[in-house]
């Protein structure tokens, strides 16, 4: 037996690649809760993205008379022109819930109800948009 030609036993091996290492890939850190609320528009729009059915928007920009609004329920983003010159902050006693249980009635109202104190607790801390645990928690401290 000559060892120069010998291939050995069978067919030869398949030589594995080598597994691919996991590299991290670039992500942007967004973060929602740094995202400062203009104003929150609850009628005369509608969202961009057929399958929702909201039409309620934070106003998170104001450019060259446009405004950059996002959708509450799905947040999807588009450019509107602006339809009123300053955007004022409103007062805490006229904000009002979206949605939910406590759809439509102010801070005032809902701590009045038999179960608001407990709701208003809850969305101080739980509620999904800082804006909301913003207004929650100050109506708390207030009284």
């Amino acid at each position: 037996m000559n060892m120069l030609f010998d291939k050995g036993e069978g067919k030869p091996k398949r030589k594995t690649p080598d597994p691919v290492k996991d590299e991290p890939s670039i992500r942007v850190n967004y973060q929602p809760d740094s995202i400062k609320i203009l104003a929150v528009l609850t009628e005369g729009y509608k969202c961009k993205d057929d399958r929702c059915n909201c039409s309620v928007f934070d106003v998170i920009l104001v450019d060259k008379g446009f405004w950059f609004i996002t959708c509450w329920e799905c947040g999807t983003g588009q450019w509107v022109p602006q339809e009123q010159e300053p955007l004022e902050e409103k007062s805490g006693g006229d904000f009002k819930f979206h949605g939910g249980q406590m759809d439509g009635k102010t801070i005032a109202e809902v701590g009045q109800n038999s179960r608001g104190e407990s709701y208003l607790k809850w969305a101080a801390k739980k509620h999904p948009r800082k804006y909301v645990r913003e207004k929650c928690q100050a109506a708390i401290d207030g009284d």
